[in-house]
């Protein structure tokens, strides 16, 4: 994440129901990347350290392991957050926003099929890897009001507001 008044950070707490308690920190400081896996198993990915990055690590509930790296470097994406060895990653903002959707299988990403409307900035996104809504977002400065639906293959757009 980002500490007040510097850049990113690697620093990870965990949390035993009162009290977070410093522990080994990440590979990679960064910020605005994306988690998915529970205390004891969880994946990091993406973010943003002076540029965007690709960048994946795996939590072992000690340690953090450098994991196969995302195929497209990025920030401000939506995915899931329910497990470290099934994961999607959606969208975000490469340099320009993408369409792109990729999918963790617990050891390594592939990019499958795109959503209908680039876009970085996601508004609301709720799902698994195998089942996902997603609504509006940014494409550039312009809103995008594109809901689309995720069956576990591919992206289908459903009632926009």
């Amino acid at each position: 994440g980002r500490e007040s008044g510097s850049g990113s950070t690697g620093k990870t707490q965990t949390y035993d129901g009162s009290t977070f308690t410093e522990v080994s920190d990440m590979g990679t400081a960064r910020r605005y990347l994306l988690g998915s896996g529970t205390q004891t198993s969880t994946l990091a990915y993406g973010g943003y350290t002076t540029t965007n990055t690709a960048n994946v690590e795996s939590w072992d509930g000690t340690n953090w392991t450098a994991a196969s790296d995302l195929n497209q470097a990025r920030t401000e994406q939506k995915g899931t957050g329910k497990s470290a060895t099934a994961a999607l990653a959606i969208a975000g903002n490469p340099s320009s926003p993408s369409f792109k959707t990729e999918t963790w299988n617990g050891s390594s990403w592939t990019e499958v099929s795109n959503i209908s409307q680039q876009r970085g900035t996601i508004y609301n996104f709720m799902g698994h890897s195998s089942s996902a809504n997603m609504a509006g977002g940014y494409s550039g400065t312009a809103r995008v009001a594109n809901n689309e639906h995720w069956n576990g293959s591919s992206w289908t757009e459903i009632n926009d507001p």
